[in-house]
């Protein structure tokens, strides 16, 4: 509890502070008497991203039936969200057939990725509420953040400050789910400085026994701009969870627990210089971040559970005794990276530089320590292990855009102090078929270190491989596009193929999981988007998204598979958006916005007695009622609303109906 009232104290110092600064700084360009000038940030030379797969507005978000941020990732195609606990406990992101930990995600171009486990890769700090838009990402486009990802990029675009407000929520729910918190932006009078800040408080009893939770995040957005010194970004933001997790990891021990900490801090820096002539300009941006993770897991619960649950097994009474004790994981990453844009008769050439610093200390993970650390905090715990690798990351781009046509191509040098140097490339050529249509072909390499857990997990189930070497990959696309003001569409075919594989494997006749590189793959699939937005009708928009996966590989026969297989081969998402009523001044509004979504899984996973079980396919309804007005919004929100019992993961049902309301209010702070 002590804890709880300490970070609610924190989120809103937070908040003050960021208040605070704007305040005085308006004040102080009111006391000089300055006019007002409108200061639009300086806009980078670096061409458009070409390769976005998928994305999602602020406009849509505002309707979505989510409170968080894996929810909401539910609504992008090619995406695929396997969630082990809901309201934002923790969820594994996939893009394109691929596993959660060949996934790199992205907070305004700042790499947050864990290094640890990609469990915990959307472990940030954000609410939704706070989000612009979210783009997914592939090829070159993900060298924003000095990294050849995988299989995808999930960059998430937070606001900006465009009015003085303070705008407190509040959601409550069944299974005693309540949400609190309050976003708050403001701008100077010059509006050179604009600040957002975004708190929120969640919490319930759980949908089953041993799925409680409760979630803090607070996150601080500084920006300054002047056309003369450039523009630096400042974010910040704080994340504390802890709850049930029941059968995570394993169905022996349903009486699992876990507690999660997140801090993220970055500061970006970027300016336009003339130079060498006329039409002739250098882009400098440059970015220093720091991601620090703290994971406690129990496999015997250590927590009471909510006093909702009554009933609880007699065997969770007792501790076994080879039962060592809970473990504790500690990571941190250091970036520093930098890049020019030249600006030249013959396009925009881009040089740029990547250093990453990853450590981990450990109870289990990593090479073993002379002398153990001592957990703060926690009595008769140890950090046994730790491991510090290192990255650098150098490379070159250019893009050339000539009538109809443009080229995007480059070339990375990579290297990594534990798993040597390698050399990857790719490119773009789009084509201006119409005004309003393009194709465009696209061919880039890629690759993924092991994770620590990859590498050194090791318990009575479950076996590290110290030795593996990562994983590569070779991509191919062809997207095509059309798009005016009331329709869009979107088609794309590609191929990845991916060798050298890390995946957990075990024979039929062994109990023991391994991380092995034993495989190569081979993925097919296609994506297919389509949005029609109405004018004077009864419906707003409707969306329709469907994408298609083949996957094949050469595992070895009589073996396991636990992610390789398990890949989403239908997934089919139907929005609709349509009006309920309008005042006659229409400055009040009642919408509905339905998301109807349908999964078939490929893959099949153990029960507890070792039986095959093919994952079900299932459709989802999902529904939020959202009546807007000037000064506050109210809505009421249901998913499954069909109540269908499912599973993203094996052996982990998923919530039923589940049925909320809330409201949000809109306060002036400071007059424009």
């Amino acid at each position: 509890m002590q804890n709880k009232l300490f970070m609610l104290l924190f989120v809103a110092i937070l908040g003050v502070i960021s208040i605070q600064v704007l305040l005085a700084q308006a004040e102080k360009v009111k006391e000089f008497q300055i006019d007002e000038v409108v200061v639009e940030a300086v806009k980078t030379l670096s061409p458009s991203n070409s390769n976005v797969i998928a994305t999602i507005e602020q406009k849509d978000i505002q309707f979505a039936s989510v409170t968080n941020l894996q929810e909401l990732l539910e609504y992008l195609q090619s995406v695929d969200i396997r969630t082990r606990g809901p309201e934002g406990v923790q969820a594994d992101v996939n893009i394109r057939g691929g596993t959660f930990d060949q996934t790199v995600v992205l907070l305004n171009g700042i790499n947050f990725t864990d290094p640890q486990t990609g469990h915990f890769s959307l472990n940030i700090p954000i609410d939704v509420s706070a989000i612009e838009r979210i783009e997914v990402l592939q090829g070159i486009d993900t060298w924003i953040a000095g990294i050849p990802a995988f299989c995808g990029a999930i960059n998430i675009i937070t606001k900006s400050a465009t009015t003085n407000t303070i705008t407190p929520h509040f959601n409550y729910g069944m299974n005693n789910f309540y949400r609190a918190g309050a976003s708050i932006t403001g701008k100077s009078t010059s509006s050179k400085i604009t600040g957002v800040a975004n708190f929120n408080y969640s919490q319930s009893d759980g949908y089953a026994v041993n799925t409680d939770f409760y979630n803090i995040n607070a996150f601080l957005l500084l920006k300054y701009s002047d056309e003369q010194i450039g523009n630096f970004d400042f974010q910040t933001g704080y994340l504390e969870k802890e709850f049930g997790a029941n059968s995570f990891y394993s169905i022996t021990y349903r009486e699992q627990f876990e507690m999660n900490k997140a801090f993220i801090s970055s500061l970006k820096y970027n300016n336009i210089f003339d130079c060498f002539g006329e039409n002739q300009k250098i882009d400098v941006n440059s970015s220093i971040y720091y991601r620090l993770h703290k994971d406690r897991f129990e496999l015997f619960r250590s927590k009471p559970l909510p006093s909702k649950w009554e009933h609880i097994p007699s065997e969770w009474e007792e501790i076994p005794q080879w039962y060592a004790g809970h473990n504790f994981h500690h990571t941190d990453i250091y970036g520093l990276n930098a890049s020019v844009n030249y600006n030249w008769n013959l396009g925009v050439t881009t040089l740029g530089t990547d250093f990453r610093s990853e450590k981990i200390k450990s109870s289990n993970l990593g090479e073993l320590l002379d002398n153990p650390i001592s957990v703060p905090n926690v009595e008769n715990a140890f950090y046994n292990r730790s491991k510090l690798r290192l990255h650098e990351d150098v490379y070159f781009k250019h893009y050339f855009s000539a009538n109809r046509w443009d080229l995007h191509f480059g070339t990375m040098a990579s290297g990594n102090n534990e798993f040597g140097f390698r050399a990857i490339s790719g490119g773009n050529f789009r084509f201006l078929l119409t005004p309003l249509s393009n194709i465009l072909f696209t061919v880039h390499q890629g690759y993924r270190l092991p994770t620590f857990t990859d590498l050194y997990y090791s318990d009575p189930s479950q076996v590290g491989n110290p030795d593996l070497k990562p994983e590569e990959s070779i991509n191919t696309e062809i997207a095509y596009m059309w798009n005016n003001s009331k329709l869009f569409l979107q088609s794309n075919i590609f191929y990845r193929y991916g060798y050298r594989i890390i995946d957990w494997v075990r024979s039929f006749d062994e109990p023991i999981w391994r991380s092995e590189n034993l495989t190569n793959v081979a993925t097919l699939g296609y994506d297919i988007s389509a949005e029609y937005n109405f004018t004077n009708s009864f419906i707003n928009m409707v969306r329709l998204n469907y994408s298609y996966l083949d996957v094949k590989s050469n595992s070895p026969d009589g073996h396991i598979s636990v992610y390789e297989a398990n890949f989403l081969r239908h997934k089919l998402n139907l929005g609709i958006l349509h009006k309920i009523w309008n005042s006659k001044d229409e400055k009040n509004t009642i919408v509905a916005n339905w998301l109807f979504r349908f999964q078939s899984r490929a893959g099949f996973y153990l029960d507890s007695d070792r039986n095959i079980i093919n994952y079900p396919a299932f459709l989802l309804c999902d529904l939020k009622i959202i009546w807007q007005s000037k000064y506050f919004n109210f809505f009421v929100e249901g998913t499954n609303l069909f109540d269908k019992q499912y599973v993203d993961i094996g052996n982990l049902p998923q919530p039923g109906i589940w049925l909320k309301a809330g409201t949000e209010f809109k306060i002036n702070i400071l007059s424009q």
